[in-house]
């Protein structure tokens, strides 16, 4: 078993000051979040570090989260802290979850969130690679890394 996180006794009250009941039943964190959208609430007193908004709901209502499990969402709501939305269960079956869903990204090429090169571009790339012979000219070109431009021309990233 995990040792209970040491927060401050008023943590429960900040908890439920800063969560917003949505249609669905959802306890959604208003406040600081990650760019994933969990969201995180500072332990205690300065310097005692932050925790995620549901796995502190969990605790405060279950008790300590078992060594090797996770917090997982049935609601698929990242800021979402409504201890009914929640279960443990091992990353294996956190991902296993998240395929049977379809929430996976397969996102390839320029239809990828973090893609810069459109597929054209991609194609641009590798066409002038043999005449400029220099990723960096090339990355500059392209407004990418020499490694990056590097990385396609090898075909390791974007894939021919």
């Amino acid at each position: 078993m995990k040792a209970t996180l040491n927060y401050s006794a008023t943590i429960a009250q900040r908890l439920a000051a800063g969560r917003v009941e949505t249609p669905s039943g959802c306890l959604e964190w208003q406040k600081a979040r990650l760019p994933s959208g969990y969201g995180r609430i500072g332990r205690g007193s300065r310097g005692m570090g932050w925790e995620l908004t549901h796995r502190v709901a969990w605790e405060l209502e279950n008790g300590p989260i078992p060594t090797g499990m996770q917090v997982c969402h049935a609601c698929d709501n990242p800021p979402c802290s409504n201890v009914g939305h929640l279960f443990l269960g091992t990353q294996g079956e956190n991902l296993a979850d998240m395929v049977s869903k379809g929430r996976q990204n397969n996102a390839r090429g320029e239809s990828h969130h973090s893609a810069r090169l459109s597929d054209e571009d991609v194609a641009e790339l590798r066409r002038l690679a043999p005449t400029v012979n220099n990723h960096a000219a090339l990355g500059r070109m392209f407004g990418i890394s020499k490694q990056h431009a590097r990385a396609i021309c090898l075909g390791r990233k974007r894939a021919l």
